[in-house]
């Protein structure tokens, strides 16, 4: 009697805790959890109706019932039970529908400040309902950075078939759909491209909204690479208000930076001034650079690098001959990097064949970050066709800005 009296206990014990575990919610109150058992179960029924007309390859009409299931809460929000309807969305490039997808997600966790998460265990004979709260903030860049990742490698694709202005018109609308940091990736995808082979003008104007994103506060790696990229870029277009902007980020950024942002400072300046017309200004700072009286790494380079070229504007080809030769010494640079330089030299002697020849072995590097102004060099190249007075040439081989 004692035996079954305790068996019974246990019993009964054993049934308590199951119908605990059950119920379990780490503080949500039971409002909140009836509410998210009512909106889930008419978010599942829309999902189950999906899921149904995928098995049928009712593609369209599925993808309207996930849809509506997310419209009512984010039950499925990863697409990790409608797997299928995204593959097949990404085979046939429907990058319309994709992007709606992934904004309807976004939007169904925008509606939630915190969402509730039934994880539900237990065995054979039960089913255990543990409830957890998940912070929308948290989720939602996951999910744009995700989104971001896919428009990336799309676009990319158009860049690659040429079709440039379809690439960053997909880029431009994933872009009005995120925020602050969360643009790195898009933003270094977009400037690499663009300065590679597509619109050097949306390629300048990404860059200048990269490094915005670290004004006054402590970049990651790629942001010097990219204002020395850029600086470039814009000296070769004559855009003083973009080398100016980029002079400003760089001394809001000297604190946190260092050595880096004097690097941006000293260079930014340098080409202002060259572009201003103040040659013996910048000539000057420059020799005083090439002295070693910089206080940041990197001011020997600047000056070395930057000389050739105020001595070729001025018209002193002996002198910049000389600075080219020194520049090339330098165990980071290569005689193809230089190759622009010297095709300025040989074009203002008129010396035309040289000079094409020159032009044609800088335009020839891939590297973006030694040669993101190559776009000058299809005209400068061109120039030197003219000369030769082969104009079907120039026309032929002259690249557009």
């Amino acid at each position: 009697m004692v035996k079954q009296n305790q068996s019974k206990m246990r019993f009964l014990f054993f049934v308590y805790l199951i119908l605990y575990i059950q119920n379990l919610s780490f503080g949500q109150s039971k409002e909140e959890i009836a509410n998210y058992k009512l909106l889930s179960q008419s978010a599942k029924k829309y999902a189950k109706e999906a899921k149904d007309e995928l098995k049928k390859k009712n593609i369209d009409k599925a993808e309207s019932l996930y849809l509506q299931s997310l419209s009512v809460y984010p039950v499925y929000p990863l697409l990790d039970e409608f797997g299928d309807l995204f593959e097949y969305k990404k085979k046939i490039n429907d990058i319309k529908s994709i992007n709606i997808i992934y904004d309807s997600i976004i939007n169904a966790y925008k509606k939630f400040e915190t969402v509730i998460i039934d994880v539900e265990g237990g065995g054979v004979f039960f089913t255990t309902h543990n409830y957890k709260y998940n912070t929308t903030k948290d989720i939602i860049p996951f999910i744009f950075k995700t989104k971001v990742s896919y428009n990336i490698d799309y676009g990319n694709e158009l860049m690659k078939t040429g079709d440039i202005k379809g690439a960053n018109k997909l880029w431009k609308a994933v872009e009005h759909t995120g925020v602050g940091l969360d643009m790195i990736d898009l933003y270094l995808n977009m400037v690499n491209s663009n300065f590679q082979s597509g619109d050097i003008q949306i390629g300048l104007e990404t860059a200048l909204k990269y490094l915005e994103l670290y004004r006054g506060k402590k970049p990651e790696g790629a942001s010097a690479s990219i204002l020395m990229a850029a600086s470039l870029v814009a000296f070769s277009l004559e855009d003083k208000k973009s080398l100016q902007q980029m002079n400003d980020i760089s001394q809001s950024m000297k604190k946190s930076l260092g050595n880096s942002a004097k690097f941006g400072v000293a260079k930014t300046e340098i080409l202002l001034n060259i572009l201003n017309g103040e040659y013996q200004k910048a000539i000057t700072e420059l020799e005083d650079l090439k002295k070693g009286n910089g206080d940041f790494w990197g001011s020997k380079y600047i000056a070395k690098e930057t000389l050739p070229l105020i001595y070729i504007i001025t018209g002193d080809y002996i002198k910049a001959e000389a600075a080219i030769s020194e520049h090339t010494k330098h165990l980071m640079v290569s005689e193809k990097q230089t190759s622009n330089l010297r095709g300025l030299v040989f074009l203002g002697k008129g010396n035309y064949s040289q000079a094409i020849s020159e032009f044609t072995t800088y335009l020839g590097l891939k590297n973006i970050y030694i040669a993101p102004d190559k776009f000058k060099y299809y005209c400068k190249r061109a120039e030197a066709y003219e000369g030769l007075k082969e104009f079907d040439k120039a026309k032929r081989i002259m690249k557009p800005l």
